[in-house]
């Protein structure tokens, strides 16, 4: 059974009377530098007053607010706002945790200054239910190094107010250690945990602000005793639980400090008394194994001693509340994985749960995994990249709460591709049909692919062409294509263009299209004129073309092709024929054994040849290979 506990700190919670002491490092000597304590005047006794009251009047619920940090440390503000407290909850005064403080300046919206007016000292006490306030700056949290030692640096000033803006007390406070070795004292093992539970990075730091807490608390006034009745023996309660949220698996430390030779034990409500077994004289410390059916959400943990009589001290761990969860949490919902060039970007919905800490993201090759973790994120959506085009990506999302509890896995999986219609192209038959409208692909799984007769691609139409894909045909079959064509072929998976039954083929593209058409990663085995331009700008690129009958590329018109990364290798007619008003970029490209004549050219136009291999036997100079009516060549 799951037991669900919300136990509010009250605003009176268990009384304390002692001062707070604390053994430091043995070896540290300190210095301090103090202003003398200010007692409002209007606060002090006159002859008129019932001498039966106590002067000045204190509040009794009282609220310390976050200190303003005036130094460079971030830790400053929180470490010594902790000490602080912990001291002064000694005190004779009902303190409001902290936690609950700013819980409650949250949910108000509130962030108080240290220069408030009456007014709003009095609003911020109404919102905490509190009527006296700490308010506090931190003015020092520093190490110096100073040859073969270091100095730590901590100082605070102090304003202790009323809900009606008197100053029950102000002061400042600080001190200067010599740094020396770790002590193992019991006291400095407490502050150990307690500095742990924090995540306080610097121990000397925060042992030396705990110090400075202890002595300008012990100069803050109080009044007497506000109730009477049980035993106040002890100093502190600590535990290990400060911001975690724990679960089972987890252990929790509790340690107490307090008059030596008592029996010493903790409670949690919901569960069962922890026992804390005396080391040290005054040093008591336990440990609870988190069970797996209890969930509870701020609780607070009490220590208590108790002497033979069975006389006891009880007082709350002023390291925070508690938090265990053992439930997961919900799942996402409403994943969409799409993919797109070269990355793949995941969004989904989550419950609005404050629990919530982050979602793992894990991702796989194959559908079975193994999933292998890819990022962590708070946010509802990651993008990866530097992925491949055309491989399935798999991936499972987990939310973890803040005990580390993991939710049901959601799998989704997507494909990057370069082009976002892949994901809704309507896949073409075997046989090409003469006509292809509207947005069609051919995929490596759906071939071969024959194209027997003329093929129109309209000039409303699309085809897209997976790489590995695999094309035939016969020696009237070609492709016109007047509208969006792109072959997406690599060097390793190459769209595969031959013959039907290993024949010779005519052309495979006549490209007459203004549109985009690109014509990427292709091996083109036996054609006549493979590639036929016409008009455009197509791209042309990684192209392998082998044992043309004729010429590899007739190129005319007013087209402007760019051919580059390519190679023509045995071609008998040559390269290219370039005519009429063609103006085309041939760059970067091997020529191998074609024909006599490797280019001809009768276009008006330069013709950018630049960064080509020129490779023909007994053939010396690249020139040789290049015929001209009209055009010139710019080779360099």
């Amino acid at each position: 059974m799951i037991i669900k506990i919300l136990n509010k700190v009250s605003l009176a919670p268990t009384v304390v009377l002692c001062s707070l002491f604390f053994l430091l490092l043995g070896g540290c000597g300190s210095t301090s530098n103090k202003d003398a304590i200010v007692i409002d005047p209007k606060q002090l006794p006159t002859k008129e007053a019932d001498k039966s009251v106590d002067k000045p009047q204190f509040p009794k619920n009282v609220a310390m607010l976050p200190f303003k940090n005036s130094t460079k440390n971030e830790e400053a503000s929180r470490a010594v706002r902790r000490t602080m407290f912990n001291h002064f909850a000694a005190k004779n005064y009902y303190s409001l945790h902290m936690q609950e403080v700013d819980r409650r300046l949250g949910l108000a919206n509130i962030s108080p200054s240290q220069t408030m007016s009456k007014k709003e000292i009095k609003q911020v006490a109404d919102v905490l239910g509190v009527d006296g306030l700490i308010i506090g700056e931190v003015i020092n949290y520093d190490k110096i190094f100073a040859g073969i030692y270091a100095q730590v640096s901590v100082g605070v000033k102090l304003q202790f107010v009323a809900k009606d803006g008197r100053i029950i007390w102000q002061g400042k406070e600080v001190i200067r250690k010599h740094e020396g070795g770790i002590s193992a004292s019991p006291v400095s093992m407490i502050l150990q945990v307690v500095a742990s539970a924090m995540h306080i990075q610097d121990i000397n730091l925060f042992r030396a602000a705990d110090e400075m807490g202890r002595k300008v608390v012990n100069k803050i006034p109080e009044p007497k005793r506000l109730s009477i009745g049980l035993m106040q023996n002890i100093k502190r309660v600590v535990h290990d639980g400060t911001a975690r949220h724990l679960r089972y698996g987890d252990v929790l430390t509790i340690a107490i400090e307090g008059t030596p030779g008592q029996k010493g034990y903790a409670r949690i409500q919901g569960l069962p008394v922890v026992p804390l077994i005396e080391g040290e004289p005054g040093f008591y410390n336990g440990e609870l194994a988190v069970p797996a059916d209890v969930d509870m959400n701020g609780v607070v943990v009490t220590g208590i001693l108790e002497d033979d009589q069975g006389r006891r001290g009880e007082k709350i761990a002023t390291t925070g509340y508690l938090f265990i969860d053992n439930t997961p949490p919900e799942p996402i919902n409403n994943l969409k994985v799409n993919g797109r060039n070269g990355k793949v970007n995941l969004s989904w919905q989550s419950s609005n749960n404050e629990d919530i800490d982050f979602f793992e993201i894990l991702s796989a090759s194959t559908a079975n995994g193994p999933f292998e973790v890819l990022a962590s994120t708070r946010d509802n959506h990651f993008e990866q990249t530097g992925l491949d085009n055309f491989v399935d990506k798999y991936y499972q999302i987990v939310t973890l709460d803040k005990a580390g509890n993991r939710s049901k896995k959601v799998v989704g999986s997507a494909r990057p591709v370069p082009d976002p219609r892949f994901l809704t192209a309507k896949a073409v038959g075997q046989l090409i049909p003469v006509k292809l409208s509207g947005i069609n692909i051919l995929t490596a799984a759906g071939g071969p692919y024959l194209i027997q007769d003329k093929v129109e691609l309209t000039p409303d139409g699309v085809l897209l062409v997976e790489p590995n894909s695999e094309i035939k045909l016969t020696l009237a079959g070609q492709i016109i294509v007047h509208g969006e064509l792109k072959i997406f072929g690599n060097t390793t998976k190459p769209v595969i263009v031959s013959g039907r039954d290993g024949m010779e083929f005519g052309t495979f593209v006549n490209l007459d299209s203004t549109k985009p058409v690109l014509i990427k990663g292709v091996e083109i085995k036996r054609g006549g004129v493979p590639i036929i331009i016409n008009s455009g700008k197509p791209y042309i690129d990684e192209v392998k073309i082998f044992s043309s009958s004729y010429n590899a590329f007739e190129i005319k018109g007013s087209s402007q092709p760019v051919i580059s990364n390519s190679l023509v290798q045995g071609g008998q007619g040559g390269v290219a024929i370039i005519s009429e008003n063609a103006r085309p970029r041939i760059e970067n490209n091997q020529f191998i054994n074609n024909g006599p004549v490797h280019i001809y050219c009768s276009s008006p136009y330069l013709i950018k040849a630049t960064g080509n291999s020129w490779q023909q036997p007994d053939i010396s100079s690249p020139a040789a290979l290049l015929k001209s009516e009209g055009c010139t060549f710019e080779l360099e």
